[in-house]
């Protein structure tokens, strides 16, 4: 079994965790993500494997930038500029994100980041 890989991105050797019910790594350097599965690591491109906080079997993924947003609809995980360091749970509906399904729209303009869970 390997225990480092090359990044695919920056080409940095990258230590694969010890844990086996760990299935991401992300690279140190550039923060690229990667999955092990089945022994074999395949690249990542965390926005389109993003699902929403509470599907089975999924893995906390890493907070993805503010002006990128979820593709799946669900409940993620969001930080604001003007709340830091709180994670406000809201609602993605496919064009905003809300305060809960059928609530308020939340105004965006200060969203640092999201996160949900990696499929």
């Amino acid at each position: 079994m390997i225990d480092t890989f090359q990044c695919s991105e920056c080409c940095a050797i990258v230590r694969l965790p010890l844990s086996p019910t760990i299935r991401s790594v992300t690279c140190p350097r550039c923060g690229d993500v990667s999955m092990i599965t089945d022994g074999r690591v395949r690249r990542v491109y965390p926005a389109l494997h993003m699902r929403p906080i509470g599907t089975p079997d999924g893995v906390v993924s890493k907070w993805m930038d503010g002006r990128v947003r979820p593709v799946a609809a669900g409940m993620y995980e969001c930080r604001f500029r003007h709340l830091e360091p709180a994670v406000l749970p809201l609602y993605w509906d496919g064009a905003c994100f809300r305060e809960g399904i059928g609530g308020r729209r939340v105004q965006c303009v200060g969203l640092l980041a999201w996160r949900g869970w990696l499929a």
